[in-house]
């Protein structure tokens, strides 16, 4: 039976436009499976929940269309971040916007705007936080069980596996506004 160390945690930076989220998503559950809790419902729930963050971050920061790359030069980036801490597993996600997230009432016609209900019912607990490099970082919490054993993992496609950083790392690594500046100088120069 695999453990995971006291602290475990990974991190990915990302461009704020519509593919980010389904990148965050196959990201949580490639890291749950490589710490041997990959499937069922933990990785369903974090998977759900980290979309929605990753989604509000796209559309406080970025550009919900399909741009060229030139086009995409001046949008930052935003940045996820899978810690486990004991039987606490912690998603996060940064942004440079300052704006907090708020849930909304929406009518029982609304095709959006659930997104922070849903997030608030399957967490534990959720919250922002506002580091001192400025934006903000949205957070859930959900239950960690104990892993199991390691089950085998598909490759992350080559351009996400180059992006995924693991181990201990900086707790705040994606709020350091120098780390984020360059990366995005590494990544205007691929």
């Amino acid at each position: 039976m695999s453990t995971v160390p006291p602290l475990t945690a990974a991190w990915l930076y990302l461009a704020p436009v519509p593919t980010a989220v389904g990148c965050a998503r196959m990201f949580v559950t490639h890291t749950l499976r490589s710490w041997g809790c990959g499937r069922g419902e933990l990785t369903d729930t974090a998977s759900l929940i980290l979309s929605e963050l990753v989604t509000n971050a796209v559309k406080e920061t970025g550009t919900t269309a399909h741009q060229t790359f030139p086009e995409l030069e001046d949008l930052g980036l935003i940045a996820v971040q899978v810690r486990a801490h004991g039987n606490t597993l912690t998603l996060e996600v940064w942004d440079s916007s300052p704006e907090r997230p708020r849930a909304r009432d929406v009518g029982c016609d609304a095709e959006g705007g659930r997104g922070l209900l849903l997030v608030d019912a399957l967490s534990l607990e959720w919250g922002t936080c506002v580091p001192p490099t400025g934006g903000k970082i949205v957070y859930a919490e959900l239950e960690f069980p104990a892993p199991g054993p390691m089950a085998p993992l598909e490759p992350l496609p080559e351009p996400v596996r180059r992006a995924v950083k693991t181990g201990p790392g900086p707790l705040h690594a994606m709020a350091s506004a120098g780390l984020l500046e360059r990366v995005l100088v590494g990544l205007r120069m691929l």
